[in-house]
């Protein structure tokens, strides 16, 4: 809200002013002082009353806005300081620059107004800040008219620290500002030695990028009975020590219906030896007693004393049955461990007898590789990991932050709720060089006793499919990293970190999940209470850690992924029986919810495009390889509700099937999200269509802001061509919302 100087109020008009008019009138006056003064944003206004002489025809009453004039100091109350930011962000966590760029902006209603002179006070505590003590930095007058990037010069900052501060300035006249309204900034972990945390993956996402052919990984030869005795027999090469051994369930892709743990032994013991014929053979672990339970998706480790040893013999004494009277075991890997490493990775294997087709095969047994590979020449989209770890908080706690990335994208979650607004976190960036953390405060989130930490996983940009250069240009497995500080009221402080004590799955709804292709989720293999205290996760795997080294952590100072807008469709189609087309008015960039009514076991498909062909079907050409579609198994009939979590599409038609009732209007929205950058500069002119043609190319703009500027978002491209965005930056720069993705790409392209 701005005021004039001189708010003029005709009160009424009367031929002749007598003594009880004018009472009357300071009685209004007095209510409107005080009126203002509760508005708390201005001093009172200082009233003139005209009282008027007999003959005069009207009563004029004038209230002038107090603007500093009428007494005390002379404040130059034209002009203010707003929106104040520290490198480019409104009250950012997490600064990784030790010297912080700080910015402001002015507002005045007169023209030719300017800045002559500021000054930054920032201080260690809000009450310091209050109290006009800049006990960290007190600039003092500077005579300059910069706005932007002014550098922080005071004391120095260290890691977790925070910051409070605020500016003034003095205008053409030379005389002050009020202080600005206060801002923060908070610095994130300034050195290699802050983090304590290490990077986990499923053990089971270990995938191999050369694979080129159908992988199912090993399989005994058929025996008659269940007891009958099978072995294999891995040689390390030489004498090495290791304490572990990680057994991958087999998962075929050509057995029908799709059987996670198949085969998996019943009854085993696990030995080792120094020479071949185990004479010398010790005993690791014996479970021949009881029959062990299918971990299912899971891969479960083995644990034992630490041994020096060169060969390990696997003995099963129990097989499974396949059919009929055909029993046998299988497994995809094996994994000889010496704490995080794997010794057996292309070691020889001998066995009793093996089946040897090309997908099931001796050598397959420690090829690295702990996932069905089908035919067409590598992995699908990857399911999405499940990870998870309690403990507990028995002290009071004053704040608490988490500090999270991740080698893929990952959701935060924390006693069953949500972390944060951010999707597609913790963005794209080349991944061998720098990784984004992102910083939350989950002060609020923490309760006494006992709490839960858990993360979804997904390949995204890091392990996912890309055009030109196919899955795996990154890495080939998912890794996920937090490090949450708690401090206590009593000065202690708490530390929960991703290490080998989570545990984690993927046997979860979520069973693959593409940037380009779109997400497949199963409501049936849903865990409720997962990510929550009292989840039983005796049947999940120990994660495999891995040291922190590789791309260096960097602040996410760009804007983060974040849904901004919903659209509601403007239309229903039936093209086909069964077929809806829902029509959400324009093109835009997202997912979409959905809420229908399903039937247990009965797949719901969502396929996103841009147009219609003539006979009003879902037209998909001009997407080449990317499949953008979603697809949703419910577990029960009735009612349900489904959001994707890590792809994204481009389109303004969505196709759904699969439903078993008549979907309302209503039933689809359509999220918006990207880079969450505000918009500050906006055109406008009498032409309707002009208009509309700028308002076209701000969405263009937003919907190819995806933590990287982009070429399109709806085909198998969506690539961060340079050249693009040089010949689009002064449209960009215009409305706003591109500086910070500008200014990083010089330095070290995303």
């Amino acid at each position: 809200m701005r005021l004039p100087a001189t708010l003029s109020i005709e009160l009424l008009q009367r031929k002749m002013a007598d003594h009880p008019i004018t009472q009357w009138a300071k009685r209004e006056l007095s209510q409107l002082q005080a009126r203002w003064q509760s508005l708390k944003r201005w001093p009172a206004p200082s009233v003139h009353l005209l009282v008027p002489t007999a003959g005069c025809t009207a009563l004029w009453l004038w209230a002038t806005v107090g603007l500093g004039l009428t007494c005390g100091r002379l404040q130059a109350q034209d002009l203010t300081v707003q929106n104040l930011r520290c490198e480019y962000r409104v009250n950012p966590a997490g600064v990784d620059v030790r010297h912080p760029r700080l910015s402001w902006t002015l507002v005045s209603t007169q023209r030719a107004q300017r800045q002559t002179a500021y000054q930054i006070l920032a201080a260690s505590t809000a009450e310091n800040l209050a109290r006009d003590q800049g006990d960290l930095w007190d600039s003092g007058k500077v005579a300059s008219d910069q706005t932007l990037h002014v550098v922080y010069a005071g004391k120095p900052l260290v890691s977790r620290q925070q910051v409070w501060w605020k500016v003034r300035v003095w205008d053409k006249a030379g005389q002050p500002s009020a202080w600005s309204t206060p801002a923060t900034w908070t610095m994130g972990l300034l050195e290699p030695a802050d983090w304590r945390a290490q990077w986990i993956a499923d053990a089971a996402s270990v995938t191999n990028p050369a694979v080129r052919r159908p992988l199912n990984g090993y399989h005994s030869a058929f025996a008659k009975t269940p007891d009958a005795t099978k072995w294999v027999v891995v040689d390390l090469g030489q004498v090495q020590r290791f304490d572990a051994v990680r057994l991958f369930p087999a998962r075929p892709y050509d057995w029908q219906p799709d059987t996670p743990g198949f085969l998996f032994p019943i009854r085993f013991r696990l030995e080792a030896a120094a020479g071949a014929d185990f004479v010398d053979a010790r005993l690791l672990l014996d479970r021949t007693g009881a029959d062990e339970p299918n971990p299912g998706a899971n891969a479960p480790v083995y644990r034992f004393p630490a041994t020096a040893a060169r060969f390990v013999r696997l003995t099963v004494t129990r097989l499974a049955r396949r059919d009929a009277d055909n029993f046998g075991f299988a497994l995809a890997e094996l994994e000889v461990l010496s704490g995080p490493t794997n010794l057996a990775r292309g070691a020889s294997v001998s066995a009793l007898d093996s089946i040897e087709t090309g997908p099931w095969a001796k050598s397959n047994l420690t090829d690295g590789v702990g996932v069905t590979v089908p035919p067409g020449g590598e992995p699908g989209a990857l399911p999405a990991a499940m990870l998870r770890k309690g403990f507990r908080v028995d002290r009071p706690v004053r704040r608490a932050t988490a500090y999270a990335t991740a080698l893929g994208l990952y959701e935060l979650r924390l006693n069953g709720k949500r972390v944060g607004q951010q999707v597609l976190a913790p963005e794209w960036t080349s991944y061998r060089r720098r990784v984004q953390y992102q910083v939350y405060d989950v002060t609020a989130l923490l309760q006494p006793g006992e709490n839960v930490v858990a993360a979804l996983l997904g390949e995204g940009w890091y392990a996912g499919r890309l055009m030109v250069v196919g899955r795996f240009a990154y890495g080939t497995t998912p890794r996920f990293l937090l490090q949450l500080e708690i401090e206590h009221t009593d000065g202690s402080r708490q530390l929960v970190v991703s290490d080998q004590s989570w545990r984690s799955t993927l046997d979860g709804p979520i069973r693959a999940a593409g940037i380009y292709d779109g997400e497949t989720y199963d409501a049936r293999r849903e865990q409720p209470g997962w990510d929550a205290p009292g989840f039983d996760d005796s049947a999940w795997s120990p994660v495999r850690g891995f040291p922190l080294d590789g791309p260096r952590l960097v602040w996410q100072c760009n804007e983060p992924i974040q849904v901004v807008k919903e659209l509601r469709p403007v239309a229903v189609s039936q093209p086909q029986p069964g077929v809806w087309i829902f029509d959400l008015g324009q093109n835009m960039v997202g997912w979409c919810q959905l809420r229908g009514i399903g039937r247990a076991g009965q797949t719901v498909t969502l396929r996103h495009a841009e147009m219609l062909n003539p006979d009003g079907t879902l037209y998909t050409a001009n997407l080449r390889g990317a499949a953008q579609t979603d697809r949703y198994t419910p577990a029960v009939d009735g009612p349900f509700s489904f959001e994707p979590h890590f792809t994204y599409h481009g389109f303004r038609y969505v196709e759904v099937t699969g439903l078993a009732a008549a979907p309302e209007t209503n039933a689809l929205v359509g999220r918006v999200f990207h880079s969450a950058a505000p918009v500050v500069g906006r055109f406008e002119c009498s032409d309707p269509a002009l208009t509309r043609l700028m308002e076209n190319i701000l969405w263009t703009q937003r919907a190819n802001l995806m933590s990287t500027p982009n070429d399109c978002p709806q085909r198998d491209e969506r690539f961060g061509w340079m050249g693009d965005i040089q010949v689009f930056a002064q449209t960009a720069m215009l409305h706003g919302p591109g500086c910070v993705l500008h200014e990083v790409r010089p330095r070290h392209p995303r």
